[in-house]
């Protein structure tokens, strides 16, 4: 008789699984597969007035792609690598019991502009064995936001399949290095419809957005010495949270926006600081080595903070409780070690080690066990950072002259570039 109940709540648990819903229209039926990668069908996208393929059309379709297969969730087929029965759209079960497709699901779109400038996309997702929607939904904007459009689609094809909320409306900042100055910008995830923050005209350097992504702190030497400044990303109000003449870098929110960490010299010694309100700006010192300590980044849940430092001679990873007791070493052996970037699932830390006098991109667990390495000497590699949900990350290499941002993930699997080779730009923070 208890094994019969229990049986039941499974399949109850199950059953509920499967209706759980993202809104009226969108139904979670398809599980995330392990470890494995679910396979999708990415039909063509239609301009609906035209009833074909246009260039709009087009640049949708490379942009599903793109959201969908840097994911590593998915294996996305276009329409002209499906069969004819995988591009027919409708109920295979009923109609034929002996249809198989490797396909999980059948994504397509129309795409439809008015004449006052908007345009509407027309979103789906089908289950080819059950035939049912799994998304039908309408995305409506100006046309400067048809990327949005897109990515905000992708996002719900994302957690419609996997429970997991997607990233492709998520931003990077990063630093510019012009003629005469460096300034900080702003990116979609892919490198795309990059905006410049500040244009001081000086230099500006560590642009850290919060989570929320609402607020900017970064460095900047606009009144003669590096302060930290503080910019609202929704009205644009910027305010100093500094004031002294003593060097700082490398600031860092904690995850709930309060909170900011940075490094500042003083006296030729290095520490970490910490302003626990950003109304009093009043900064803690946190460490007291004899030596240079720089480079904080929080933990998810704002318990620990890892850091750089040379107190054992050369640059290592140390982590310490986020009022900086309990310090330990993560990082050991003949290297250089630097820029350790926390992912959001808490799992890793990704950081820098100099190979050969270059800088590759490697990650390990957080107790410092079983480091990766991501890059292999394709250029100087610095500066890494975490996507949110810590799948991907974000780096800049510097190679034959230009420095450039790059995307991988935590398998190594690829290294796409981002931004283009006439631009320098670097520090990459991704949020």
């Amino acid at each position: 008789m208890k094994r019969e109940y229990l049986c039941f709540l499974v399949f109850l648990l199950f059953a509920f699984s499967a209706l759980y819903a993202i809104d009226d229209q969108v139904y979670l039926t398809i599980s995330r597969q392990g470890s494995g990668k679910t396979p999708v069908g990415l039909m063509n996208t239609i301009d609906r007035a035209e009833g074909k393929m246009t260039g709009l059309t087009k640049e949708c379709d490379n942009i599903l792609g793109f959201d969908l297969s840097v994911l590593g969730y998915f294996d996305v087929y276009r329409e002209n690598e499906l069969t004819e029965e995988e591009k027919m759209d409708k109920n295979h079960i009923k109609d034929d019991p002996s249809y198989h497709t490797r396909l999980r699901a059948v994504i397509f779109a129309y795409i439809e502009e008015s004449r006052g400038g908007d345009i509407s996309l027309y979103g789906f997702v089908r289950d080819p064995f059950s035939g049912e929607r799994l998304i039908s939904k309408k995305y409506s904007g100006p046309a400067k936001n048809f990327r949005r459009l897109v990515h905000t689609f992708s996002d719900d094809i994302t957690y419609a399949l996997t429970g997991e909320e997607g990233i492709a409306n998520s931003k990077i900042t990063a630093v510019w290095v012009k003629d005469n100055s460096k300034e900080i910008i702003i990116m979609d995830y892919d490198g795309r419809n990059m905006m410049q923050v500040t244009s001081d005209g000086s230099i500006s350097s560590s642009p850290r957005l919060s989570d929320d992504q609402k607020q900017l702190v970064y460095i900047s030497y606009k009144d003669g010495y590096p302060n930290l400044f503080l910019r609202n990303m929704e009205t644009g109000d910027t305010r100093k949270i500094t004031r002294s003449r003593y060097t700082k870098s490398s600031p860092a929110f904690s995850s709930d926006g309060k909170k900011i960490a940075f490094a500042m010299s003083i006296n030729n010694n290095t520490d970490i600081y910490l302003i626990q309100d950003l109304s009093t700006k009043q900064a803690e010192r946190i460490t007291t080595a004899r030596s240079i300590e720089t480079s904080p980044c929080f933990s998810p849940n704002d318990r620990n903070i890892v850091y750089t430092s040379d107190r054992a001679g050369i640059p290592n990873i140390y982590i310490m409780d986020a009022g900086g007791s309990n310090s330990r070493r993560l990082t050991y052996g003949g290297q250089y070690y630097e820029s350790p970037s926390w992912s959001s699932c808490g799992n890793y830390i990704a950081f820098v080690s100099m190979n050969y006098g270059r800088f590759d991109v490697f990650t390990m667990n957080i107790d410092g066990s079983s480091p990766r390495r991501l890059t292999h000497l394709q250029g100087s590699n610095e500066d890494p950072s975490f996507s949110p949900r810590g799948r991907l990350i974000v780096y800049s290499s510097k190679e034959k002259g230009s420095i450039r941002l790059f995307l991988t993930n935590t398998e190594a699997e690829f290294n796409i570039p981002i931004t283009d080779n006439n631009m320098n730009i670097i520090q990459p923070h991704w949020k």
